[in-house]
Order: structure tokens, then sequence, then C-alpha cells
């Protein structure tokens, strides 16, 4: 199809979408306008001789009667005229005998000043149709001035176009296709890097903000480890005074000596030099049940321990408070009977991986997408959702991860995986 053949098309196409909407839309809203308009006319006239025809009627004057009534007659609005008495008896009667499309009327009242009534007179009439006409002449000169100003600008772009079609062998002479091909590729592949910089760039701009609220809180948590340094060591000093037996004496000297060192990992975290010693994570595992049995949330609880892993190099402060904040989350989410708690390690794909399972009340799948991302809370009135969130950080860090299966009503299973010097 030749370009021109094109731009007449489109022409048509055009003219015929305005054409469907001066019927649709204006036509129907000209002829409405149109009629209400001839009744205004309809009820002007009637209204202008209305107290002639009145006054005939009442003094039987029948010469002015037919005076007045000649009026509507050569009224070029109205088509005629029905004339009753005050018995509803007709007087007289005059109507167009030529056909029209459209033929309305309308009744009055003739009543006097005094509210009598003298009868009434119907008048028929039919909408001015030469304005019709003069409207639709407006229409076709209006349709005709848009086609020509638009085949116009349509010709204008197809002979450009047919320019710059007939100019492009030349210059492709110039330029193998291949040569296209890349710079076409090119720029594709700049258009590629400039959204992956975008998006770097977002990335980036959330790490910062990450970063920010990171900062405050180790700046947070260190002031809270430096003021309760003191308050551990007064405590320290109290329990190797106090007369207990020794089972009771090593677990609070245990608990002690895991605050001291959470204090002493906080205050290092500036400094990023958290030692690494070997940790035998069976008796860690262990130490974690002792002190929740010695708790009352968790002396009822029946823990099953399985370890298959040998010293690990590992923070051991660290490790024991990830332990400890998954446990404590298992024990939280049971009720007061048949509570048990089975927590497994064993090496997989090279990992320490740690199994943390409980028949607990489970958790929903929409909480268990967010877990890890924020810091969310489940079903626990004092919780902060720190535990888990931090947990997940520690375990990324050491290049691992966790994973949570969990069914509503049944329990919830956790397994923290996260590499170590062996």
């Amino acid at each position: 199809m030749k370009i021109n053949q094109w731009a007449r098309i489109q022409t048509m196409i055009i003219l015929k979408d305005l054409s469907l909407w001066i019927l649709a839309i204006i036509f129907p809203v000209f002829l409405i306008g149109l009629i209400f308009n001839q009744i205004s006319n309809v009820d002007a006239t009637f209204h202008a001789n209305k107290k002639n025809i009145i006054i005939s009627m009442q003094t039987g004057d029948i010469i002015t009667l037919e005076k007045t009534l000649n009026i509507y007659t050569h009224d070029p609005s109205l088509l005629g005229y029905d004339l009753y008495d005050r018995d509803h008896q007709l007087v007289k009667k005059a109507f167009s005998s030529s056909a029209h499309f459209l033929i309305f009327s309308k009744n009055f009242d003739l009543n006097g000043s005094d509210k009598s009534n003298w009868g009434s007179m119907t008048l028929y009439w039919t909408p001015n149709w030469s304005l019709f006409f003069y409207f639709m002449l407006a229409v076709i000169a209006i349709v005709s001035m848009v086609a020509f100003v638009i085949l116009k600008s349509w010709n204008k772009f197809s002979n450009t176009l047919i320019e710059v079609i007939e100019q492009m062998p030349t210059s492709l002479k110039a330029k193998p296709t291949s040569n296209l091909l890349n710079e076409v590729d090119e720029i594709k592949f700049v258009f590629q890097k400039l959204q992956k910089s975008k998006n770097q760039e977002k990335e980036h701009q959330k790490l910062l903000a990450d970063r920010d609220k990171q900062m405050a809180l180790v700046e947070l948590s260190q002031k809270v480890a430096h003021d309760i340094r003191s308050p551990l060591s007064a405590l320290s000093l109290a329990t190797s005074t106090a007369n207990l037996d020794d089972a009771r004496k090593n677990l609070v000297e245990n608990s002690i000596h895991r605050m001291s060192e959470i204090c002493e990992n906080l205050l290092s975290e500036r400094r990023k030099s958290i030692s690494h010693k070997n940790v035998t994570l069976g008796f860690a595992i262990d130490q974690i049940i002792l002190e929740k049995q010695a708790c009352p949330s968790g002396n009822l609880i029946q823990f099953e321990v399985s370890s298959t892993t040998n010293a690990i190099n590992i923070p051991d402060a660290e490790l024991k408070n990830v332990l400890s904040n998954l446990i404590q989350n298992s024990i939280e989410s049971m009720d007061k009977t048949k509570r048990k708690i089975s927590v497994l390690s064993f090496i997989e794909n090279d990992k320490v991986a740690i199994q943390i399972k409980d028949n607990g009340k489970g958790i929903p799948s929409q909480i268990i997408q967010k877990l890890g991302l924020e810091s969310i809370s489940f079903d626990k009135a004092s919780g902060n959702g720190l535990g888990f969130f931090n947990a997940k950080q520690w375990a990324l860090r050491n290049g691992g991860d966790i994973k949570i299966q969990s069914t509503v009503g049944h329990g919830t299973e956790i397994k923290v995986s996260f590499s170590s010097i062996m």
C-alpha cells in the first residue's frame, strides 16, 4: 500500500469517527434544544393573544375573535388550532393540510383575571425545519473543513516520510547492516546498564538507611552493655560468697559469664574484634537448656538433645545468644501441657546445622514471609521481634541461613545453618 493511500484511509477513519460523534451527541442535543425553543415560542404566542380571545368570547365579538385567531393561522411556527367554549363545544378549528414529519400539540385553558374559565385552546406545531436544515449545512461545512485540514496534514507527513525512506538506502550503503545491529545492541546494553545503575542506587539508599538504623541500635546496645557491667560484677561477687549448692552455683555463674560475654561482644562491635574460639556445640546447647529449665516458663518442658558435631570455631557468646532466642520463642509458643522441644545439631552440605522443633501453636504463612525481613512479633504481648531477626542476620553473616517450616496448631521447625572453621 502506498503511503498517500494510507494517509487517505486514516483521514476517512477520523472523519467517520467525527461524523458518528456528531450524530450521536450534537444532533440529538440540537434537536431537543430546537423543540424546547419551539415550545417557548408557542407559549409566548398564546399568552400574547390570550386576553383578546377571552374578551371576544365574553362579549360575543366574533370579528375581534376572527382577527385574533388569524394571528395563529399565519404564524409560521404553528400548524393550526382548536378553540372550545366553556361547555367544551368546538367553536373554531383551523389546521394546515400540508404533511409534516413531527406534529406536537399543547392545550391551554382560557381563564380570566377572576379565575373564571371561558374555554380552552389547543395549538398544533412542528419544529422549525428550516433551522435544522441550516444546522446540517453548517455541520457539513465544518466536517469538510476538518477533512481538508486533516488530509493536508497527512499528505505533508506522508511526503516527508517518503523523502526519509528514499534517502535511507544512500546512508545505509556507507554502513554495513552488521554495524547497525551492533549499534542497536550497544544502545540496548547502555539502557540495561542505566536501569541496573538505577536499581543499584535504590539498593544503596536502602542499605544506607538500614546502616543508620543498625548504628543507632549498636550505640544503644553498647550503652546498655557498658552500664550493666557493674551490676554483673556485684552479682558475681555475691554469688561467690552465697550459700548455694554446686549445681545452682554453676548455673548462676555460667549465666553471669554468658551475660558478661554478651556485654563484651556488644562493646567490641565498633572495634570488630570479636574473638573466635573452639566451642563444643553439644555443650553449648546443654548450657542454654539448663538456663531455660531453671526458669518457670521452661521447667515443665521435655527437651530432647542430639548432637553429632565436634568442636567448632565460632564466637561462643553470639552462638549461645542465637540458640537462647530461638529456644525461647519455642517455649513461648506452647501451651501448658504436653510441651516438647527437640534440638538437633549435625553437618549438612559442609555447614553446621541446628534444628529446633516444637509442638507449639505454629505460625501463619503470611507471618513466615515477613520473618527475618523486618522485626516482627507474633502472638506475644511483650515481644519485639528482634530475636529471630538477629538470628537471621547472624546466620547470613556466617555464610548460612535460617529455614522455617510451620503448621498452625501443630508446631514449628527452624533450621539454622552456618559455616565454621573446624
